[in-house]
């Protein structure tokens, strides 16, 4: 049963147009609301709003789910002083360090993919040789990468599992030559100890876990004695069936308790809130709904106090979307990752290095003139 989140904690989100949270609204709680004015969203599982009386502008409601228990929401308007729910103060400032680095969320940062693998959706094949991985490696740094990050087994939906062995022969050549050669941050994309062992003893600066802490608080034991970072990202299910009929309540609320859940074991364990990145996973059991909520609303995991990274680069529900091959997304992806920096993501996983950092050049322009 997934986590639920401690009574009464709520959490808002703002800087959502009023059709989008209106639609979130009447499929998630059944209420069809006409907004007028911009409006912040307060969302909360396992609580109930007061029974005060709501003032001009501002709407609540409840749905009793079997997995969240009671979920409520309260749409108020930022044109009327209505009384707002209490909130916690958020953790503040956010910050990521990674290496010997220490990002704050002002600027956005770029991670490039690197695929060491024969079957991975988009490059499997591609990058297996040497003299191509490195020409790709080198491509993405001289094109403004701030991190690379770097998979021995395919995690696409479908995929069969590699053998750890298998992993390690293939990203360990890579890993040790970039650190000869360059001095950028560098991710290990394995839900394994096993993998995550001799990849940090060479070097590597963070495990970006994608198994939902499949391995629990023994992986970050291992990067907290590494002292590494850590990608925290949410999935249903393994890449073989994840995208067998995935099934949520409430998609944002589910995702968002998750995460807060896995922070609390990574802080517990020891691992500092400021060397973790939180990733709601689009694409790893998610259907194209699902997706949008979670892209439309990535400030809700911003709130949890660490940075955000966004993958959306290439994944099916823009193809989806646009009717378009694996080959033909970036245009799409572009879009995504520009929304995506709008509404409060902070890092992006990508393929196409030079494409997204401009495109997010420009986007900075819009929101941080």
């Amino acid at each position: 049963m997934p986590p639920t989140q401690p009574k009464g904690q709520k959490f808002y989100v703002d800087g959502v147009p009023i059709n989008v949270i209106e639609d979130y609204i009447l499929r998630n709680f059944g209420h069809k609301l006409q907004l007028s004015a911009p409006t912040r969203l307060w969302l909360s599982s396992g609580d109930v709003p007061s029974t005060q009386k709501f003032g001009e502008g501002a709407f609540a409601g409840t749905k009793a789910t079997s997995r969240l228990g009671v979920t409520s929401f309260y749409a108020q308007s930022l044109k009327h002083p209505n009384l707002e729910p209490q909130i916690e103060d958020s953790h503040a400032p956010r910050i990521f360090k990674v290496g010997n680095q220490t990002w704050d969320g002002r600027q956005p940062k770029v991670m490039g993919i690197l695929n060491i693998t024969p079957d991975s959706f988009f490059d499997g094949g591609e990058f297996y040789k040497k003299d191509q991985w490195q020409g790709q490696i080198t491509k993405m740094i001289a094109q403004g990468a701030d991190m690379l990050d770097l998979g021995g087994e395919s995690t696409r939906p479908g995929a069969e599992a590699v053998a750890p062995k298998e992993q390690i022969q293939r990203i360990l050549p890579v890993l040790t030559w970039i650190k000869q050669n360059f001095d950028i941050p560098v991710s290990i994309d394995t839900r394994l100890s096993e993998v995550a062992r001799p990849c940090l003893e060479k070097g590597a600066d963070m495990i970006n876990d994608v198994s939902a802490l499949s391995e629990g608080a023994e992986l970050i034991s291992l990067v907290k004695e590494f002292n590494a970072s850590y990608g925290l990202m949410h999935s249903q299910n393994k890449p073989k069936d994840m995208q067998e009929k995935p099934f949520y309540e409430n998609c944002l609320l589910e995702v968002r308790n998750f995460l807060q859940k896995g922070l609390d074991t990574c802080i517990s364990s020891g691992l500092g809130r400021d060397k973790i990145l939180l990733d709601p996973g689009i694409g790893f059991g998610k259907t194209f709904e699902h997706n949008l909520d979670l892209l439309n609303f990535l400030g809700a995991f911003g709130s949890l106090g660490s940075l955000v990274l966004l993958g959306t680069s290439n994944k099916s529900f823009i193809g989806q979307a646009l009717q378009k091959e694996t080959k033909d997304r970036q245009n799409g992806s572009l879009a995504t990752q520009v929304l995506g920096r709008i509404r409060g993501a902070d890092l992006f996983r990508v393929h196409d290095v030079a494409a997204t950092k401009e495109a997010l050049q420009m986007t900075e322009l819009y929101i941080n003139p």
